[in-house]
Formats: structure tokens, C-alpha cells, sequence
């Protein structure tokens, strides 16, 4: 819930430095979307 809270302060002030820091964020909330999809397919595939 933090770097939610980062990007939304990066938005509201719009400078360059916070929109650099936005796409750090932003990537970092993909890699943990990557190890989420990861770690539900390992389970899945335990299972069956």
C-alpha cells in the first residue's frame, strides 16, 4: 500500500524527479504482479 501512496504524491506534484520516481513504481508493482502470477501458478500446478 505504500508505493500506492508514492505514486499518488508523484502525480499531485508532477515534477519531473516524482514522475521518474512514478515509473520506478510503477515497475516495481509489475515485478510484484509477475511474482503474485508466478507463485498462483506454482500452486496451481502442485495441485493438479
Amino acid at each position: 500500500m505504500d508505493f500506492r501512496v508514492k505514486t499518488i504524491e508523484n502525480i499531485r506534484n508532477g515534477n519531473e524527479m516524482n514522475t521518474s520516481k512514478y515509473k520506478i513504481n510503477k515497475a516495481s508493482s509489475n515485478v510484484y504482479k509477475i511474482i503474485i502470477f508466478v507463485l498462483f501458478f506454482s500452486i496451481f500446478l502442485a495441485r493438479g
